[in-house]
């Protein structure tokens, strides 16, 4: 039997097994003021879709400058930008267990907190570690982001223990600790979903290449298999 023979068979088999091999990764992808798919690098990009955990950052990483924690919450809760208004700043996940510590900071009758390095329960430890790749001690990736800092940034999350304290991420190093509420850190607004006009979370404009890929297989076998079958040589599988 010849290897044509087989061609279609082995072209749907490569497109299966790539498609088994290429793992799903958190994206960034553009949206513009009008809710548009846009690339995250253009420079009309305003909004970052985060496909992983469904929120929308925006993409001036700061935009108000530093602040107290008030502040910061108050800000992001009153700002508005291409017609949505419920902005607020990130959230901590506690407790954390992905955290390189873990413990009862205050005493024995509060329950565990994670902190540390390594924290990517929360939204901006996600963001850092898992979307940007970045690792403990240094930030190397800021992504499309524009002007974010090499500082702390606050999260909307209280320290539960002390109403004084509340929850920040440092994007210098990668830690995850908390800060008297007086401080003035910087911020970063975010909100739940995605800002794309008629929803759907895709990109439209930048196909993956993989899907890409997998889309020249498919057509390249689906022609063959029908050249093989005009011919009477499709193979009996």
């Amino acid at each position: 039997m010849k290897f044509k023979t087989h061609l279609p068979s082995l072209l749907f088999a490569a497109a299966a097994a790539l498609m088994v091999a290429t793992p799903s990764h958190a994206t960034l992808l553009g949206r513009d003021i009008a809710g548009q798919a846009i690339a995250a690098s253009d420079d009309s990009a305003v909004f970052l879709y985060d496909t992983a955990q469904n929120i929308t950052w925006l993409r001036d990483a700061n935009r108000n400058g530093a602040q107290t924690w008030a502040d910061a919450n108050a800000w992001a809760s009153g700002f508005s930008l291409g017609g949505f208004d419920d902005w607020r700043l990130p959230t901590t996940l506690q407790p954390d267990a992905s955290c390189d510590q873990q413990g009862r900071i205050i005493g024995p009758s509060f329950p565990l907190q994670g902190f540390g390095f390594n924290c990517s329960g929360g939204e901006m430890g996600h963001l850092w570690y898992i979307t940007l790749g970045n690792t403990a001690g240094f930030m190397s990736n800021v992504g499309d982001f524009v002007d974010m800092q090499f500082d702390n940034y606050w999260t909307a999350t209280a320290y539960a223990p002390n109403p004084a304290d509340a929850w920040y991420f440092a994007t210098y190093n990668g830690i995850q600790r908390t800060s008297l509420t007086s401080n003035q850190f910087v911020a970063m607004a975010v909100r739940a979903g995605d800002v794309l006009v008629g929803g759907g979370g895709g990109d439209n404009n930048v196909p993956e290449p993989q899907s890409a890929l997998l889309v020249l297989l498919a057509l390249a076998g689906l022609g063959l298999a029908q050249r093989e079958r005009r011919s009477g040589n499709f193979p009996i599988v």
